[in-house]
C-alpha cells in the first residue's frame, strides 16, 4: 500500500479504521 498514491493510500487507511472501528463496537 505504501507505493500507491498517498490519497488512495488514506482513502484505504480510513476504510480500514473504519471498518475496525464499527467490529470493536459490535
Amino acid at each position: 500500500m505504501m507505493i500507491l498514491v498517498p490519497y488512495a493510500n488514506f482513502d484505504i487507511f480510513l476504510i480500514f479504521c473504519f471498518y475496525n472501528f464499527c467490529s470493536f463496537i459490535k
